[in-house]
């Protein structure tokens, strides 16, 4: 009985403890930002839509963010599901945030 308890209880701990991993193959549908940190995505959007070009290019010429061009095969590591604005990716080994409206999913 105490056995069966303690696998029970460990395996318990398994699943709850880990976190699933998640990737999916995608490509880029236009040129678009790309940023080291959600934030600073979140931050380039504003950028965008205010028209502050100078934060913008600041952003940019600090290697905070980057411009990628479409077409761009990418590995999308964390969804925002249904109702987030952003997405995690990776490119060429180094991981990204972009606008969740910026990416073709494979099918």
């Amino acid at each position: 009985m105490i056995k069966l308890l303690s696998t029970t209880l460990a395996m318990t701990f398994l699943i709850f403890s880990t976190s699933p991993t998640y990737s999916m193959s995608a490509t880029l549908k236009e040129d678009s930002p790309a940023c080291l940190k959600e934030e600073w995505i979140k931050n380039m959007t504003t950028f965008i839509t205010t028209k502050d070009k100078a934060n913008y290019e600041a952003f940019l010429s600090q290697g905070k963010c980057i411009l990628l061009g479409s077409g761009l095969p990418v590995t999308v590591i964390e969804s925002p599901w249904v109702f987030g604005r952003y997405t995690s990716f990776v490119y060429n080994g180094v991981t990204y945030w972009a606008a969740t409206d910026s990416f073709n999913y494979d099918q």
